[in-house]
Order: structure tokens, then sequence, then C-alpha cells
């Protein structure tokens, strides 16, 4: 059973957080204390934008970075669906939100729940000294999100899309510190939870409504079709094995990535006539389409680096084991 952490004791506790996710939402509702301080970028609710939609007790002081939020959705819809420019925008439109918060800490506040992306920003600027700190982790934390890519990339450097994470270096160490730093770690991603030992509070996923699908024999990738995601040993299966993929995230590698196999677009929601959901990924800090799968009954190929844990339904695959991956998809269209 999860042990949250005892804020019996404190002051008065605050809530920075970046973007919902319902496993969060839980566990706010789970802790959270009355007339509490909470932070958000957007009264999602309010602007009708579900990625903040936060479900907020009625009693909270409420403090939103509205202004700097729209700033931030202009620069990524400028910036595009991926590559370092549109990684770079993101960190700094989470410093210009984390500093508005910051402005908004009373002195009276001795403890913190903080989203990971604000995280760097807060603690490099003084504002979690002096008080206990946990975190809301939504990914690997930055050192691994270079190592792990560039370790990949050594064995495959034909796939230039393996080494694209980058921040500043003061961003990765300020993140690394306060990490050290902080009292827990809070998230349901098993990946990262192997990470930091005792810290760790592993709360559950968060499955949606299942939906009923007429099974198949084709394979739902949810992408995007990136080496980062496993895309060549799949398509390598899947004409080996003579199957269909279906795809509906972005096109990353090229015209010619699809050549030679049998491909057809759907939109995410969209899995009639799949027979197995398929993300042999290197990261993957959202599997919110394999948990869609495992919540419809549907057979799951990933990796433990899409941080599933120990659901039944999900068989798991090393990054890069083309031979590994083809029996699991084999094994999974056969038995369901």
């Amino acid at each position: 059973m999860t042990k949250f952490p005892d804020a019996k004791d404190v002051g008065q506790t605050a809530f920075v957080l970046d973007e919902h996710w319902p496993e969060f939402n839980r566990y706010l509702a789970s802790v959270y204390k009355p007339k509490g301080l909470i932070c958000v970028p957007l009264d999602g609710v309010r602007w009708n934008r579900p990625n903040y939609a936060w479900e907020l007790p009625g009693d909270c002081q409420l403090h939103a970075a509205t202004w700097e939020t729209f700033i931030r959705a202009a620069r990524t819809r400028r910036l595009g669906k991926y590559g370092a420019r549109r990684l770079q925008g993101q960190l700094e439109s989470a410093e210009a939100i984390a500093n508005y918060f910051a402005r908004n800490l009373p002195p009276e506040v001795d403890r913190i729940s903080v989203s990971q992306a604000l995280l760097p920003y807060l603690w490099s600027g003084g504002h979690l000294g002096g008080r206990a700190f946990d975190v809301l982790m939504t990914r690997l934390p930055l050192y691994a999100l270079h190592e792990v890519p560039d370790l990949a990339a050594v064995k495959q450097p034909r796939h230039a899309t393996l080494s694209e994470y980058r921040a500043p270096d003061w961003v990765v160490n300020a993140e690394k510190t306060a990490l050290d730093a902080a009292e827990h770690i809070i998230t349901p991603h098993s990946d990262i939870q192997r990470l930091f030992g005792d810290k760790t509070v592993a709360i559950p996923w968060h499955l949606p409504d299942p939906t009923s699908f007429n099974r198949g024999q084709s394979i739902f990738f949810p992408g995007p079709t990136a080496a980062r995601k496993g895309a060549y040993e799949l398509r390598d299966v899947a004409r080996e094995l003579d199957l269909e993929i279906l795809l509906s995230g972005s096109e990353l590698e090229g015209d010619e990535f699809r050549s030679g196999i049998r491909t057809r677009r759907v939109k995410r929601a969209e899995i009639e006539g799949v027979g197995v959901v398929v993300q042999p990924a290197l990261l993957e800090d959202r599997p919110r389409a394999l948990l869609k799968a495992i919540a419809c009954g549907f057979p799951v190929v990933a990796t433990r680096a899409c941080g599933l844990g120990s659901f039944p339904q999900v068989r798991h695959v090393e990054f890069g084991d083309k031979d590994g991956l083809g029996a699991a998809i084999t094994e999974a269209l056969l038995l369901g």
C-alpha cells in the first residue's frame, strides 16, 4: 500500500503544479489540507484546456500564471511538434511560469509539492531553501535524458533523433541537486521509481474507461515514428512477418521510413482491428496509449522504459532487440 508523505505537522503546504496528470490529481486530493495554496499554470476548467484541468478544492488559495501560460502555448505552436528548438522553448516557458509562482509563495509555506518541470528554476532561485519539498516526477531526470540516448546513439549512429534531448548545463545541474535534496519522489512511472529507492512514493497509473473493439492482426504503434521509440526495430519485424502497422504519431525519420511495409494512419482513439499495441521505446514518459490498450484488454509489447510496471497484459522487451520484439509480437498475436 502506498504511504503518502505525512503533512500533519507542517505550517502551510503549497502545490506548485504544471500540466494536469490524473495520477497527481488523485494524489493531491489524498494529502490536501483545508485552505491550501495551489499554483497552476492556468485554470483549465474555466478556459476549457484539458491539459491544465486540475480538479481543485473549492477552498484553496489559487494562483494561476495565465499570461505566462498563453505565451507558452503560442511559442509551442510556433516551434512545431518536435526538435531541439521546441525543447528549448519548453524550458524557457517553464522558467517564466516558475518565476511567477515564486512571487506568490508566502514565507509561512514550509512544504511544497512541485511538478518536475518547474523544479530547477525554483531551486536555482533559492525558493526551496529551508523548506521540505516533494517532487511530482513525470519523466527521467534531465541528466538521464542526455545519457540514455547518447549511449544508444553509439550503437546506432545513423539514427540522428536519438541524441536530440539537450538542456543547458545549469538546468541539468539544478534539477539533479534539487532531486538529491527532495524529501520524496512521487511518480506512477516504474522506471523512474527505481532510481530513487526509499525516497520514492509509488502511485498507481490511471486507467481510462474501457472501450469495446474488435480484435485483428494489425500492430498499433502510438509513435511518434522516431528511432528513440523503437520505430526501426518495429519496421524490421513488420517486414519480416508481413504485418500491418497502424500509425498515429508524427513522422520524424523521413519519407522512406515506411518503405517495404504495410502501414495505415489512424486516430489514436481508433484501434479497431488491432491485435497488439507496441511501443519498444528507449524513452517514454507518458504511456497514455498503452494504458488505454490495457484498459481495453489488448496485449501490449513495450520496454521497461515505458514505466508500466507489472500489468499482466504487458510483455516487456529490451530496446533495440529486434529478435525479442518479433517473438513478443508473435506470442501476443497468437495468445492475446
